[in-house]
């Protein structure tokens, strides 16, 4: 209970703006911990190519990092019958007519297997340009065991916000209605904190 005091504390007026900092002061670390993320799938696309994806990603699809960062984009490792849904949600992102977007596809594997991968992303400028920033889960893993997990491990505010965000998740809301709900609260701050919308 002491816990769901103290997150109320932290998300009601200046307290959201201590948490805001808070987040900020650990950005590299919490980043950097999700990127290297063993469960998680992670992802940067940029003019319909890879900027980044971690190892698990490229591992889940069996190329390398440098493979896929090489020229290679998200339709790439999309199953025909999916890339048309996978190209109207990248569009949606980058257009700014959906901030985020989630849907499950049938990947395929360098090797030209396929596998059901389902994708969280979130449109993002990137060097001044629109881009987009993802996770991405093989089948058998859930999102918000993913979350969960990773909230566990996570240490200060980040680690704190995503047991909160699972916490959401047991309590009946879905994964992505839990991680917009975390990220309005998160949005609301920041713009407050520099005087505009983020």
């Amino acid at each position: 209970m002491a816990e769901a005091n103290d997150a109320a504390s932290r998300m009601s007026g200046s307290g959201m703006d201590t948490l805001t900092e808070e987040i900020f002061r650990e950005a590299d670390a919490l980043i950097v911990g999700l990127l290297r993320n063993a469960l998680v799938g992670i992802y940067i696309v940029q003019d319909g190519r890879f900027r980044y994806v971690n190892s698990q990603l490229a591992e889940l699809f069996g190329y390398s990092q440098q493979e896929l960062c090489g020229g290679m984009g998200p339709l790439d490792l999309t199953a025909p019958e999916f890339r048309q849904l996978a190209e109207r949600e990248i569009q949606r992102r980058v257009n700014n007519e959906a901030q985020s977007s989630r849907y499950a596809f049938d990947g395929l594997r360098k090797d030209g297997s396929r596998i059901k991968v389902e994708l969280f992303g979130s449109r993002v400028d990137f060097e001044g340009r629109p881009a987009i920033i993802g996770m991405l889960i093989g089948a058998g893993y859930s999102l918000g065991a993913a979350l969960s997990r990773l909230g566990h491990r996570g240490k200060g505010a980040c680690g704190r916000d995503l047991v909160r965000v699972t916490g959401r998740i047991r309590q009946g809301l879905t994964e992505i209605e839990a991680l917009r709900e975390w990220a309005g609260g998160v949005h609301v701050a920041r713009g407050a904190a520099v005087g505009g919308g983020a």
